[in-house]
């Protein structure tokens, strides 16, 4: 089942949006939710569900605004999925979008990039 799936931004928690059938996923937004190990177990399963059935390659853009530490480690967590994923032979990139006023926003990219050793692509945002 390719049925794409939209979770809205709160005040807390970021845009999530999963495309199947184009291989489309999205964080987008604030992300400060009161359950971290709650809010990000749940988008790591429906992250991994969605891996599953790819049929094209997967793009994952991260355009978050601002997240806590406790954020940081559910990111770690997801981004940790995701290339276990990849090396078990699916298609998969990951997409960073950093604000362009701001130098120091690709940071936490490099750092979870390094950390993890999967490889991201920074995009400046729009």
């Amino acid at each position: 089942m390719n049925t794409p799936i939209e979770i809205p931004a709160t005040t807390q928690t970021p845009l999530i949006r999963i495309e199947p059938a184009t291989g489309k996923f999205l964080m987008q937004g604030v992300c400060i939710p009161e359950d971290g190990p709650g809010f990000f177990g749940s988008i790591i399963t429906q992250y991994t569900e969605s891996i599953a059935r790819l049929n094209v390659p997967g793009v994952f853009r991260f355009d978050l605004k601002y997240f806590n530490s406790s954020s940081l480690k559910g990111l770690y967590m997801l981004l940790k999925r995701i290339d276990d994923l990849s090396n078990d032979g699916k298609d998969l990139r990951v997409e960073w979008v950093m604000d362009k006023n701001d130098e120091d926003s690709a940071g936490p990219a490099d750092m979870l990039s390094s950390m993890i050793g999967i490889p991201m692509t920074l995009v400046p945002e729009a």
